[in-house]
């Protein structure tokens, strides 16, 4: 018979896990060596003490959780952290047209992540994006729409080549 875990069972595991890695930053899917889902219980307690799920969690649990550094709003960070990168990659090249394979020096798929937020802003992923999520990229010229703009670059070379060549005969 397997036994039900407590709160502060759950929490002691959680404790365990900040002791050897120094944060509670584990993904939904982390288990420990014993099978204890403890990755799905903190997500869980994120969406309790969010209100997207039935359940109780008290101030002092809050606390406790806090305590080892609990990130709330993990999407947001995420989001926040990605957006950050960019802002950094636009100082140095003074645009944000970023390879879709680029990866940062910390690790971060820039590249999947742009290419998340257009996807997102057309609709065309199941994402989220925020009106001032839109408004930050905005400030870093972003292009929403990149195969519209390619083929307007291709246009613009096509309708020059004709200007001095007289046709469009390219070979």
């Amino acid at each position: 018979m397997t036994k039900v875990l407590e709160w502060m069972d759950w929490y002691h595991e959680v404790e365990k896990y900040y002791e050897e890695y120094g944060n509670i930053d584990m993904s939904v899917k982390y288990e420990t060596k014993e099978g204890i889902k403890l990755g799905q219980w903190l997500h869980r307690q994120r969406q309790i003490y969010k209100g997207n799920m039935i359940g109780r969690i008290m101030e002092n649990q809050v606390q406790l959780l806090n305590d080892l550094g609990m990130k709330w709003e993990v999407q947001k960070e995420i989001w926040n952290e990605n957006y950050y990168a960019l802002e950094e990659y636009y100082k140095k090249y003074g645009n944000i047209d970023v390879p879709r394979n680029y990866v940062t020096q910390e690790g971060l798929k820039l590249g999947l992540w742009l290419n998340t937020q257009r996807q997102a802003y057309n609709g065309k992923s199941k994402c989220k994006i925020t009106e001032e999520q839109i408004l930050l990229l905005n400030k870093l010229e972003m292009k929403w729409n990149i195969d519209l703009e390619k083929w307007d670059t291709y246009y613009y070379a096509l309708e020059n080549y004709y200007k001095e060549h007289g046709n469009i005969d390219i070979l």
